[in-house]
C-alpha cells in the first residue's frame, strides 16, 4: 500500500484534545503503532503512541528520522489486515544490514502495531480504562495471536505472576509467562502545571508545558490578564487576593505551580495557603533579595515551613538567558529535573530556619 504520509502532530494526545469530533471526523481505519519496549539509546521510551490514519494523516512519534519512516512503511502495510504485529527495530551496528539506516545509535525498539477503528474506543485503547492506573502489560507475542495487543491495568492481572515492583518509573521490562510476552510499564505521573500569574511573561511558560503534554491552569487576581491570555486549552481562574480560593484548589495526580504574578503581595498570600505536601514542585519567580524578603514575611505557623523540600526560589535553573521564553526554559526543565529526581541537576531548595533564612545553591 503506498502512501503519502502527512504529520499533522506530534502528540497523539492532541487528537483526543481537540475532542471526539476530531476523531469522528477521521472514522475510517487506521493502524497504532505503540513503543512498548526500548533498550540501550533511543530517541523516544516506551509509552509512545503513533496513529496512522488510512489517509495518510500521522499522529504522534515514535521515533525519528529514517526510522520514523521505516516504522510508518511498516504500519501502512498492515493497514487493512485487522490484527497485530510486533516489529523489532535495531540501531546497533553503524552499518546496519536488515534496514540499511547506518544510525549506530546503539538502541533496540519492540514496536507493536495494531490495524483499528478511528472512532470512540481509540482513546481507551491508548490511554486504557482508568486514567489513574499507572502500570500496564500489552501482550507482545504468543500462541493465541488475538490476544496480541491487548493492554492490561495492575488490577486486572494476577499481582504474584508480574515483577511489577522492579520496574522503575517510565521504564519499561519485558516478560514471559504462560508462553507469552508481555511489554510492562510503568508511566511517569502527568504533570498538571498551576501558573499563578497570567501576564504575557507566562504565556512562553504555559506554551512549552503544553508541548510537553502537561496540563496547565492560570490563576491571576485581575480579569483583564486572564482574558488575555491566547491559549484555549488553559483553564482560566481568577483569584482572589487572599488566594482563599486555593483551599478548594482540585488536586492532580501529579501537579506542580510556578508564581509569577509580580505582587508581593499576593504571592505571600498564595504561599500562606498552599499545602506543600499536595505539591511536587513550588517554583517562585523573582530576585534572592525578594525571595529572602518573602521568606521572611512568612507567619510562623504555616504549612510551608514544616514542608519547605518542594519550594524551589528563585525558580529555574541557571541556564543563561532573561527574557521570558529563557526562563520559561529553565523553569521546565528544573521541573523535569524533579519529576525525574535528577539530583545532579536540581538546584537545592529553599531552607527554611527560624534562626537562618538561605537559599540553598548547586
Amino acid at each position: 500500500m503506498s502512501l503519502s504520509f502527512r504529520r499533522q502532530s506530534h502528540r497523539l494526545d492532541d487528537l483526543f484534545e481537540k475532542g471526539s469530533d476530531l476523531i469522528a471526523s477521521l472514522g475510517g481505519q487506521g493502524v497504532l503503532v505503540r513503543l512498548v519496549h526500548t533498550e540501550g539509546s533511543t530517541y523516544q521510551k516506551a509509552g509512545a503512541h503513533l496513529l496512522l490514519h488510512e489517509s495518510g494523516q500521522v499522529y504522534g512519534l515514535v521515533s525519528g528520522g529514517c526510522l520514523e519512516q521505516a516504522i510508518l512503511d511498516k504500519a501502512a502495510e498492515l493497514m487493512h489486515r485487522s490484527q497485530a504485529e510486533l516489529h523489532i527495530f535495531a540501531t546497533d551496528a553503524p552499518d546496519e544490514l536488515e534496514f540499511g539506516f547506518g544510525m549506530g545509535c546503539g538502541g533496540t525498539l519492540w514496536v507493536l502495531m495494531e490495524s483499528v477503528r478511528c472512532d470512540e474506543t481509540l482513546a481507551r485503547k491508548v490511554r486504557g480504562g482508568d486514567p489513574k492506573a499507572r502500570r500496564w502489560a500489552i501482550c507482545i507475542q504468543g500462541p493465541d495471536v488475538s490476544s496480541v495487543g491487548q493492554q492490561f491495568e495492575e488490577g486486572q492481572l494476577e499481582a504474584q505472576a508480574f515483577p511489577w515492583n522492579s520496574l522503575g518509573q517510565g521504564l519499561s521490562q519485558l516478560w514471559k509467562h504462560e508462553g507469552y510476552t508481555w511489554a510492562l510499564r510503568q508511566k511517569v505521573p502527568e504533570l498538571e502545571l498551576v501558573i499563578f500569574g497570567a501576564g504575557p511573561g507566562s504565556w512562553p511558560l504555559a506554551t512549552m508545558a503544553h508541548t510537553l503534554g502537561w496540563g496547565c491552569q492560570i490563576y491571576d487576581h485581575r480579569p483583564t490578564l486572564l482574558e488575555d491570555v491566547p491559549f484555549p486549552w488553559v483553564e482560566r481562574r481568577l483569584l482572589d487576593r487572599a488566594a482563599s480560593c486555593l483551599h478548594t484548589h482540585p488536586l492532580a495526580s501529579t501537579q506542580v505551580a510556578v508564581l509569577m504574578t509580580h505582587s508581593f503581595a499576593v504571592d505571600l498570600a498564595i504561599l500562606s495557603q498552599l499545602r506543600p505536601q499536595d505539591w511536587m514542585y513550588i517554583g517562585v519567580l523573582g530576585s534572592p533579595k525578594r525571595n529572602e524578603a518573602l521568606q521572611k514575611a512568612l507567619p510562623a505557623d504555616i504549612p510551608l515551613r514544616t514542608f519547605p523540600s518542594a519550594t524551589y526560589a528563585p525558580a529555574g535553573l541557571n541556564l543563561g538567558g532573561h527574557d521570558p521564553a529563557s526562563i520559561a526554559l529553565s523553569i521546565c526543565a528544573q521541573i523535569q529535573a524533579v519529576l525525574h529526581e535528577r539530583s545532579d541537576l536540581m538546584r537545592k531548595p529553599w531552607c527554611l530556619d527560624e534562626n537562618s533564612i538561605t537559599r540553598g545553591e548547586s
